[in-house]
């Protein structure tokens, strides 16, 4: 069940329960949820299980388990620019 991914139903309050709904077997199945970092989460958003605690499914957004990847490539592009420019 960890890293599975999954659809907000119920809208996950700061430092509240929602739910989220994953299919498994065909069937939709539902699950209470929590935001792993304490935020809100709006219905709709596709998100990713990362840890589970007395039943509840903890999760962060898709973007959210992307965004660190990108962040980090544009700091080196920033990088890589502004050695290029001390060079020229």
């Amino acid at each position: 069940m960890l890293f599975r991914s999954g659809r907000v139903s119920c809208t996950i309050r700061p430092s509240g329960v929602g739910e989220l709904i994953y299919v498994r077997d065909g069937a939709r199945r539902p699950l209470p949820a929590r935001s792993e970092d304490g935020g809100e989460i709006s219905r709709d958003e596709e998100v990713i299980v990362t840890r589970f605690e007395k039943g509840i499914a903890y999760v962060r957004t898709w973007d959210a388990m992307t965004q660190p990847a990108s962040i980090e490539r544009k700091n080196v592009s920033g990088i890589l620019q502004k050695e290029t420019n001390n060079v020229q």
